[in-house]
């Protein structure tokens, strides 16, 4: 299954990655690595992770405090997973 980072993901992990590299720029990469790492495991087993209500699943950043906010879709050519948003554990959930 093909996973896509939605634009709004991808400045995210992005800004995340940009912010921690300003310190220490090994740091900043090896975090932005991580979420790489994490997000792409999904192509093998999407559904590991529990459904957490409208089709949002949440997947850990191994060895960081972060975790990815991701979802399966449907499309002409296939199903595949897209990557909502990158978030710290500690930041308070949007309200809708």
């Amino acid at each position: 299954m093909d996973v896509r980072w939605s634009p709004t993901a991808f400045v995210a992990a992005t800004r995340i990655s940009n912010y921690i590299s300003a310190e220490n720029p090994a740091a900043g990469d090896a975090v932005l690595q991580a979420m790489v790492d994490a997000a792409d495991s999904l192509a093998h087993h999407p559904y590991r992770h529990r459904n957490r209500g409208g089709g949002y699943r949440r997947i850990p950043v191994a060895h960081y405090d972060y975790f990815i906010l991701y979802r399966i879709r449907h499309a002409d050519d296939g199903p595949y997973i897209s990557i909502e948003s990158v978030r710290h554990v500690a930041r308070r959930p949007r309200t809708r």
